[in-house]
């Protein structure tokens, strides 16, 4: 777009003069001026503006002319270029010329001749200050939508990033709770990602609301200049939570976590308990904890041994390091299994360490969780306890309320896996 016009239509040359020279006074400095002396030759201007892809501000044109009447013209305009603003400037136009040009090409103001210069020359300088805020909000929000959509993308990319990490990481069998893992830190994800939806939501409803209150002649600049600001803070907000859902999806490429990626097979409860404790026994000879198992020797089960190991190694390293103080102080860890008759094992575990506080509780399975982040503790132990019963064992698992002292988790996992 190169030039801004002001397009003046009348059939009478002592208006258009008139015309010409109260708007090279105040108007020629910021828009070109454009005279036709008949409908068919203003739609012929139109058409050089359309080829020349300059922008109509303004038309000020008669209503009784001959072949096409003044709301006839605004009307064919209003086609082309529906932003211009429209004076019908006459002494002869009915109601229903009026109403015709309000209804089919939003007339922005009716002035009767002979007019007032001074009332002349303020409505047309409302009309081109109406226009220019509307190409301003229109600009903005073409903005606004282009930056929406780049951040769309990039969130996009962002969550096939996270989902192709997913997939490399349970291909490579390394990590089979990863499913689960991926739900946890979504679900951090989506702290950044709503509040900026949010802020893109509210931007569109604030963009929406101010260009119908220019529609309706009711945008004050007061209103104008705070749209612009919000405009502002809205895109800053959008960019920081977006950058901030980019970095949880970086540290969780950072996480590597080993799982067993044993194969499903039958074994006996009781002997491979036994032989994950007797690996323990390096950790826990240092200790003053007593464990304790009740299980039925002759128990046996098809399932995951591999995830049996990390589940209880996990549980025996949290006792120690959180419910005995590292292992400094004494205790017993209970750990009682039981066959039920709907086909599923129920295992018990508790220990009398300091315990659980009852407001943390909900959170003790949320991933990066963890008391003791200074001791350099990742937060992801109860977390991938969590997955790999409810997802890869297709159990459940419950921490419980255990006062005055001690953890309290109560497993069930089904005693046949089928493939």
């Amino acid at each position: 777009m190169n030039r801004k016009v002001i397009l003046c239509v009348d059939d009478e040359k002592i208006v258009l003069e008139s015309l010409r020279s109260e708007l090279e006074e105040h108007f020629s400095d910021d828009y070109d001026l454009e005279f036709a002396e008949s409908g068919g030759e203003a739609l012929e201007v139109i058409a050089d503006l359309v080829a020349t892809q300059d922008q109509l501000a303004l038309i000020i044109t008669d209503y009784l002319m001959p072949g096409l009447k003044g709301d006839e013209i605004l009307a064919t305009i209003f086609q082309q270029h529906p932003e211009s603003k429209q004076i019908m400037l006459t002494g002869q136009a009915n109601l229903e010329g009026i109403t015709n040009a309000i209804n089919n090409a939003k007339l922005y103001r009716y002035i009767s001749k002979p007019w007032e210069k001074s009332d002349l020359l303020l409505t047309i300088t409302e009309a081109v200050k109406s226009y220019e805020q509307e190409m301003q909000i229109k600009e903005h929000h073409v903005v606004l939508e282009e930056t929406v959509r780049r951040r769309t993308r990039e969130l996009e990319q962002t969550l096939m990033d996270l989902k192709s990490s997913q997939e490399q990481l349970v291909a490579a069998e390394k990590m089979a709770v990863l499913g689960g893992l991926v739900a946890g830190i979504a679900h951090e994800i989506n702290t950044p990602v709503g509040v900026g939806v949010t802020a893109a939501s509210h931007l569109e409803n604030q963009l929406q609301d101010i260009v119908r209150q220019y529609r309706n002649a009711q945008l004050s600049r007061e209103e104008y200049e705070q749209f612009l600001d919000n405009a502002v803070e809205g895109i800053q907000i959008i960019l920081r939570n977006l950058e901030a859902a980019a970095n949880l999806v970086s540290s969780f490429k950072l996480v590597a976590v080993d799982q067993s990626s044993e194969a499903l097979r039958e074994f006996k409860f009781n002997e491979y308990l036994k032989a994950i404790l007797l690996s323990l026994q390096p950790e826990i000879k240092q200790t003053r904890i007593k464990i304790t198992v009740d299980c039925p020797e002759s128990l046996m089960i098809n399932s995951y041994p591999g995830d049996f190991s990390q589940i209880f190694t996990n549980l025996i390293m949290n006792s120690i390091l959180h419910g005995f103080n590292n292992g400094r102080d004494p205790g017993t860890i209970t750990i009682s299994v039981m066959p039920q008759d709907n086909g599923t094992i129920t295992i018990d575990y508790a220990d009398t360490g300091k315990g659980i506080p009852p407001d943390i509780i909900p959170q003790i399975f949320d991933p990066f969780f963890t008391t003791n982040r200074q001791s350099g503790r990742s937060g992801l132990g109860m977390h991938i306890v969590y997955n790999i019963v409810t997802h890869r064992l297709k159990g459940s698992v419950v921490c419980k309320d255990r006062p005055p002292q001690g953890a309290h988790f109560l497993i069930t996992v089904p005693s046949n896996i089928q493939m």
